[in-house]
């Protein structure tokens, strides 16, 4: 999420020294090979093992967009996972649509959007940590008015109907989002968007309590990929990769309706 064109910097905040939650680490020849692509402009994949280290702290990492400085689109998802789970669906799999709809978003510059904050939280999974910590943040800096809208995505590879939950003063941008989902052909989401209310136990809380206009977006989950929730059995190869190629798409859509 790092985009050096823009000055942008993908940016750890805010240590939990209180967290265990699964740490990922970057050095070496491998961090060195990153840094050669990026100053290259080269695609990289790459895989990772992640491990627990109890203790240790949990970074939230941001990636801006810059636009207009006054008017900001927080896009967020947690990275984090339980300790017996892999966590592919809950919430890898969402995290992916991130980078993949900034990059949509680099690919189709204009001078009128606000500027984007594509915002992986960790420790989801333990109380809220890193969205609370965040939100506390944007209200010590007086940065709250700024926020237009937060966008949380959370387990859209449950199933083929997304539910949308939006706070009132959210609701012209569910709207738009209606819009979007209507207007383009989506490989696997089918039917109607389904409204529901917001919760508390997913990252979009902490914004919605702070007043800023929050929409969570999930799935309703089909039998098959909810019963791996929270289970040694969440991996990679058990993500509906087509629900994931729909969400980066709608996002997309979305976010070149927002003016």
């Amino acid at each position: 999420m790092v985009n050096t064109q823009y000055g942008g910097k993908a940016i750890p905040l805010l240590p939990h020294p209180y967290a265990s939650t699964p740490t990922g680490i970057v050095g070496g020849e491998v961090r060195e090979r990153l840094e050669e692509a990026e100053r290259e402009d080269k695609e990289v994949t790459f895989t990772c093992q992640v491990q627990f280290f109890p203790n240790t702290p949990s970074w939230n990492i941001e990636g801006i967009i810059p636009g207009d400085p006054e008017r900001w689109v927080i896009v967020t998802g947690h990275y984090d996972t339980v300790y017996v789970s892999p966590g592919a669906n809950d919430n890898t799999a969402s995290l992916a649509c991130l980078p993949a709809a900034a990059r949509l978003l680099l690919e189709t510059p204009r001078n009128d959007r606000p500027t984007f904050r594509f915002l992986a939280t960790g420790g989801e999974e333990m109380d809220l940590q890193g969205s609370r910590s965040y939100v506390r943040d944007l209200g010590w800096k007086g940065d709250i008015p700024k926020v237009v809208l937060t966008l949380n995505l959370d387990s859209m590879t449950w199933g083929d109907t997304v539910q949308i939950g939006s706070s009132d003063h959210a609701a012209p941008f569910s709207t738009l989002f209606d819009q979007a989902y209507r207007a383009i052909p989506l490989s696997t989401y089918r039917g109607d968007l389904r409204k529901v209310g917001l919760g508390g136990g997913v990252d979009s809380f902490p914004f919605h309590r702070a007043g800023i206009p929050t929409i969570n977006l999930n799935t309703e989950g089909d039998a098959d990929t909810t019963s791996l929730w929270h289970t040694p059995e969440d991996t990679e190869d058990r993500v509906p990769w087509t629900r994931v190629q729909d969400a980066i798409m709608l996002l997309y859509e979305f976010f070149e309706r927002i003016e």
